[in-house]
């Protein structure tokens, strides 16, 4: 009997913890560029990132002035995977997310680097940078 009220108990504290985030999408809104920023977050970034069975991944990404983005990633000649979407700012004006590929990225004066879901740099020995170009 313990075990099905602790069962239940579990199911319901589930159904409190996602039901506020549940159907919620954002809506992307275009937004206007702080041109004296003294980093500018378009333009296109390219370099190749680490890969678990391949040689690595030529990644060339395309940031526009109206929030869209093309990423094209090569897996070292075994095939190519081209995604566009949309981006979005977070806080601090230099981190951005990738809506559809749910990646963030940082950009810095000369690149782009790659950060986990935290908003913090990706633990790895690997480079996980793109130039820009």
């Amino acid at each position: 009997m313990k075990k099905y009220i602790l069962f239940i108990l579990m199911i319901i504290i589930g159904i409190v913890f996602i039901l506020p985030w549940w159907g919620i999408e954002e809506e992307l809104t275009p937004i206007e560029i702080d041109t004296t920023h003294p980093i500018s977050i378009v333009g296109s970034f390219s370099g190749i990132l680490p890969c678990a069975d391949c040689g690595g991944i030529k990644t060339t990404l395309t940031l526009n002035k109206d929030n869209t983005y093309e990423l094209v990633q090569d897996y070292d000649g075994r095939g190519t995977f081209a995604e566009t979407g949309n981006w979005q700012l977070i806080d601090n004006q230099t981190e951005i997310h990738l809506k559809q590929s749910n990646l963030y990225l940082k950009i810095v004066k000369n690149g782009a680097q790659i950060l986990n879901k935290r908003g913090t740099s990706v633990d790895t020995p690997f480079d996980m940078f793109l130039k820009r170009q």
